[in-house]
């Protein structure tokens, strides 16, 4: 069986102050009250690499214990079935998409000619979804007291990401060692929402477990189209934290070139 048609099978898609540019927002914003922070690229990052990097670690480790529990299975087995859930799943997010945590597991145990028994699916969550905590990518440096300035300011801070092999619930234990889970008041993942930015029903979401409306929040985040765009979309102003590109779908309302420059883009609007 194809990955395609386990994931379908199993689980159906239902600066400086320099440096800050500011845009006029194509409406009237009322005062913030709320920011949501994109987490990949913005609060973490994960650096050059990193994603080859887990990627071998995945295969080793997950290889590892299916052969404590039997199962002869190589990493490099385990490489090219992962290479092909990737594929698979890079259909689905196209759609905005995305499918639970013990879907992907199931279809990765599918690849492998695996039996989805719980002892295997222990394995796989292991060595495949857990990775992220024994190779943690790095916390933003200065994310800490970014987070806590804008608490200070009393704006209610949710969290919203696009989840890859990294389910939700690992990444909360890798933001609580990090010490910055405590931060948000609502945490939404596209693995468990089974939605994808820059899908609208993402941010509407974290607004309503926020209890705000679209004018009166922000968005921050890396990438043009599923931060900027998605933010939009959803009528809320889009702050960009700048990578070097510069070509929206939609404009954003400011852009920034580090993190540390968030508080001093929202101040305007607080």
């Amino acid at each position: 069986m194809t990955a395609s048609r386990v994931l379908a099978a199993s689980d159906p898609v239902k600066l400086s102050e320099a440096h800050l540019l500011y845009h006029q927002p194509s409406r009237l914003v009322m005062r913030l009250k709320a920011v949501t922070v994109d987490l990949w690229e913005t609060i973490i990052e994960p650096g050059e690499g990193y994603l080859e990097r887990v990627t071998e670690a995945r295969a080793r480790d997950t290889a590892a214990h299916l052969g404590e529990l039997g199962y002869d299975v190589s990493a490099a087995e385990v490489r090219e079935a992962l290479s092909e859930l990737y594929q698979a799943l890079r259909r689905v997010w196209s759609r905005h998409r995305d499918i639970s945590s013990r879907a992907k597991m199931r279809a990765l145990a599918e690849l492998l000619s695996l039996p989805a028994t719980p002892a295997v699916m222990r394995a796989l969550s292991y060595g495949v979804e857990e990775a992220t905590l024994r190779h943690p990518p790095r916390l933003a440096s200065e994310a800490r007291e970014v987070l806590a300035e804008l608490r200070e300011m009393g704006l209610k801070l949710a969290l919203i990401s696009n989840t890859g092999l990294t389910p939700g619930r690992v990444m909360n234990r890798l933001l609580e060692a990090y010490g910055v889970l405590e931060h948000f008041k609502a945490l939404v993942y596209s693995d468990e929402v089974k939605e994808r930015k820059p899908s609208v029903s993402v941010f509407t979401l974290a607004l309503r477990r926020l209890g705000a409306e679209p004018g009166e929040a922000a968005h921050v985040g890396d990438d043009p189209y599923s931060d900027v765009y998605g933010a939009k979309e959803a009528g809320m102003l889009a702050i960009h934290l700048s990578r070097g590109e510069l070509s929206y779908v939609a404009e954003p309302d400011a852009v920034i070139r580090e993190l540390r420059e968030l508080p001093e883009a929202v101040r305007r609007w607080v």
